[in-house]
C-alpha cells in the first residue's frame, strides 16, 4: 500500500523536486553540521541546518542557499557494508524524489536520526521498539505497550490502519491534522508525540505512557474529589488551555476519558491526550459539530460558528462533575443528553453542592456560561479567587463514608455511568449538520456502538 504521506510531501513542496529555493524565516534552528552527496563516486561535503522543519543546504557564499521541506518526508537511517569500510547515512524523500546523505561515523548518524525523526516520517518500527499488550483501542486504530529497545523505556504505540482511514476521507484528515498539532505543542501536562512510522498497512504514532489510567475511571472508583485536590487539578487543566490557546489550537474533544492520569496515587497530575478531533484556529471560526456528549459547548450544538472558548466550557464541565461525582445533563436517552447539552441548564440545587464552595460554583458558572464571550478565558480563570487559595476539603477523602454517603456516591456513579445506551453514547461524535437535534437517537447509539464517528447528512 503506498504511502498516505506523499501527496501530503508534494503539495507542501509544491514541486517534484527535492529542493526549493530557501525562503528565510524565524523560526529557531534545531540542528547543523556537515552531511556529504556522493556524486559520480566522490563524496562532496557541504554544510547543513535544520531549521523549523526545513533543511537547509548552505554554498560556501551563504549566497545561494537551498531547503527541503521535511514533514512529511520518510527518513530511512542505513549503514553500507559493500564497501571497503562502512559507511553510514541516511535517505530522505519518497521514490521519485529521494536524497541519500553521509556522514562520517555511528554517532554523527545518531544525531541526526534524533532530530530528524520528530520532524520526518519513520519506517521500520521494530528496529527501535518491541510492541506488547494492546492496552487500548479507538475507532480505526489499537494502543500497544511499546519497549524503545535502546533504553528500555516505555511508550504508548497507537497503531492505525491505513485500510481503515483511507475508506473515510475525514478519518484521514484527521489523522493528519492529529500528527500536524501534536507535533507542534510541548507542553508537560500533553502527551507528547515522539515519532511517527509507517509500514505497508498502518501508521504508528509513539506517545507518552502514563500507567494512572484515566481521569473517568477515577471517578467512578471515588464518587468526587476534594475541593483542595480539584483546585490542584483545576489549576494544571486552565494552564494546558491557555498553551493550547497560546498556540492557536482547540482541542474539541475535552472530557474525562481523555485525562490520562500520571499515578494512581495522585489525582491531580495528569496529561492530556486524543488530539484526533483538535484543529488549528485561523481567522475564520470553526463549523464542524463534533465531541463528546455532555461535554461540547452549547454554541457547536446550535450551528454556530466557535473558537477556543469551547474548550473553556468543556473544563467547566469536568470541574462540575470532580466536585459533585456526576453529570450536569444526565438523562436516559442519548437525545435527552445533547438537549440538555444544548440548552444548557446546569443545577446547583443536589445536596452535594451545599458541601461545596461558592467560590467554586462561581468559577463553573464563569466558565460554563451559554454565550462563549462572556466566558472567562483560561489567563483570567487563573486569577479567580477560589483558585488563589488551598481550601481544606469540606469532606475527608480518606474518612469512612456513612450509609447514606455511600448510597450517594453509588447514585453519582450511576449519573456518571447512566445506562448502557448512553454509556455507549458518551464516545465521541461528529453531529449531522441536520442536528436538531437528530430526531432518532438511536441512531447515534446504535452508529456510536459499532465504534465509528458519524455524519449524518
Amino acid at each position: 500500500m503506498n504511502s498516505i504521506f506523499e501527496l501530503m510531501d508534494s503539495n507542501s513542496c509544491g514541486t517534484d523536486h527535492f529542493w526549493a529555493p530557501y525562503i528565510s524565516s524565524n523560526e529557531p534552528t534545531f540542528f547543523e553540521g556537515s552531511l556529504f552527496d556522493l556524486k559520480s563516486g566522490l563524496f562532496q561535503e557541504k554544510f547543513y541546518t535544520v531549521i523549523g522543519k526545513s533543511l537547509v543546504r548552505w554554498t560556501s557564499s551563504k549566497q545561494k542557499a537551498k531547503m527541503a521541506k521535511l514533514e512529511w518526508k520518510p527518513l530511512n537511517p542505513f549503514i553500507d557494508e559493500n564497501q571497503d569500510e562502512k559507511l553510514y547515512g541516511f535517505s530522505l524523500g519518497h521514490k521519485n524524489s529521494s536524497k541519500d546523505f553521509y556522514v562520517k561515523s555511528s554517532s554523527e548518524l545518531d544525531k541526526w536520526v534524533d532530530c530528524l525523526s520528530s520532524i520526518c516520517i519513520m519506517s521500520d518500527i521494530e528496529d527501535d521498539y518491541q510492541i506488547s499488550q494492546q492496552i487500548g483501542s479507538g475507532n480505526s486504530s489499537v494502543v500497544h505497550l511499546g519497549v524503545r529497545i535502546q533504553d528500555s523505556k516505555k511508550f504508548a504505540i497507537k497503531k492505525v490502519s491505513k485500510k481503515k482511514i483511507q475508506k473515510s476521507k475525514i478519518n484521514l484528515e484527521n489523522l493528519i491534522n492529529e500528527i500536524k498539532i501534536m507535533r507542534k505543542l510541548n507542553h508537560p501536562n500533553i502527551i507528547k508525540l515522539h515519532r511517527v512510522y509507517e509500514s505497508p498497512h498502518n501508521i504508528y504514532l509513539v506517545l507518552d505512557y502514563v500507567k494512572g489510567g484515566d481521569l473517568y475511571s477515577r471517578i467512578l472508583e471515588k464518587g468526587s474529589l476534594p475541593e483542595s485536590t480539584v483546585i490542584k487539578f483545576s489549576k494544571k487543566l486552565l494552564k494546558v488551555l491557555s498553551y493550547t490557546q497560546s498556540c492557536g489550537v482547540v482541542h474539541r474533544d475535552i472530557k474525562p476519558e481523555n485525562i490520562l492520569m500520571i499515578s494512581k496515587n495522585n489525582d491531580y497530575n495528569f496529561k492530556l491526550a486524543d488530539f484526533g478531533l483538535a484543529a488549528e484556529v485561523t481567522n475564520e471560526n470553526l463549523t464542524l459539530r463534533c465531541g463528546s456528549p455532555g461535554y461540547i459547548a452549547p454554541e457547536i450544538l446550535r450551528k454556530c460558528s466557535y473558537g477556543v472558548e469551547a474548550d473553556v466550557f468543556s473544563a467547566g464541565i469536568i470541574l462540575y462533575v470532580l466536585l459533585s461525582g456526576h453529570m450536569p445533563f444526565f438523562s436516559k436517552s442519548a437525545e435527552g443528553v445533547l438537549l440538555r447539552n444544548r440548552d444548557c441548564l446546569i443545577s446547583y440545587r443536589d445536596e452535594v453542592w451545599k458541601k461545596i464552595s461558592k467560590n467554586a460554583i462561581n468559577l463553573i458558572q464563569n466558565l460554563t456560561d451559554t454565550q462563549p464571550n462572556k466566558r472567562l478565558t483560561p489567563k483570567k480563570a487563573l486569577d479567580h479567587p477560589w483558585l488563589s487559595t488551598l481550601c481544606k476539603a469540606k469532606r475527608s477523602s480518606t474518612a469512612k463514608n456513612s450509609d447514606r454517603e455511600i448510597e450517594e456516591v453509588n447514585h453519582r456513579s450511576q449519573s456518571l455511568m447512566g445506562d448502557s445506551d448512553i454509556l455507549q453514547a458518551r464516545k465521541t461524535i461528529i453531529l449531522s449538520t441536520n442536528f436538531a437535534p437528530m430526531k432518532n437517537p438511536r441512531k447515534i447509539i446504535n452508529v456510536v456502538k459499532a465504534n465509528v464517528n458519524i455524519c449524518d447528512n
